[in-house]
């Protein structure tokens, strides 16, 4: 992996934690994690995850709440 691979990986990772655990705007989380246009932050964040940021907050969120209900 490439130095700039890693720094990328690093930031989406970093963006994935926030999206779930915080009701930050998304546009913020992207500013947060190095992506001052949110615009490209989503386009790269939809490449590494192969979906949108919001759709990340949703889906993954939603999935995660399930899990956590299921288990208490």
């Amino acid at each position: 992996m490439r130095p700039s691979e890693y720094v990328t990986y690093r930031r989406i990772s970093e963006a994935k934690l926030l999206l779930l655990h915080s009701n930050t705007p998304i546009a913020k989380i992207g500013m947060k994690c190095g992506f001052p246009d949110p615009r490209y932050f989503s386009t790269v964040f939809k490449h590494h995850e192969g979906m949108s940021p919001m759709e990340y907050r949703k889906n993954i969120g939603k999935k995660c709440s399930n899990i956590l209900q299921h288990n208490i």
